[in-house]
């Protein structure tokens, strides 16, 4: 993510990344959806039908990183969008901290100051909405 922060100015566009992982990748048994995308898409056949979000190595190393980050730079969407955006960032997020394999990614993202700072000024800019 921190290369498409750079790659991708644009937060809408950044905002869609996190809302196709969602539809995409997100098992459906995780949330209450039903998803039109099969199995074959989402799970990694040589890690033994595990979904690709817990069984791919970059993806344990960096997308729960990623995504903290992201919920907070939504921020810079309009209102309507920065809400639907978080709802589908914080079903993952909650996928990812539910498994074992992304547990050091959430630890080591607090190394990082700044990009802890975007995501908890996103976190508490949301409890000040509801």
């Amino acid at each position: 993510m921190f290369v498409i922060q750079q790659l991708v100015r644009n937060y809408n566009l950044r905002a869609k990344l996190g809302d196709v992982l969602h539809d995409v990748f997100l098992p459906d048994k995780s949330s209450r959806r039903q998803s039109e995308v099969p199995a074959s898409v989402t799970c990694d056949p040589l890690a033994g039908g595990q979904p690709y979000l817990t069984s791919d190595k970059l993806a344990k190393e960096s997308l729960a990183p990623s995504l903290l980050v992201l919920y907070g730079e939504v921020e810079n969407t309009g209102f309507y969008e920065k809400n639907a955006h978080r709802t589908k960032i914080a079903a993952l997020l909650k996928y990812l901290w539910d498994s074992p394999q992304h547990r050091p990614a959430f630890k080591k993202v607090t190394e990082d100051k700044s990009n802890f700072i975007t995501f908890a000024n996103g976190l508490m800019n949301e409890m000040n909405v509801s």
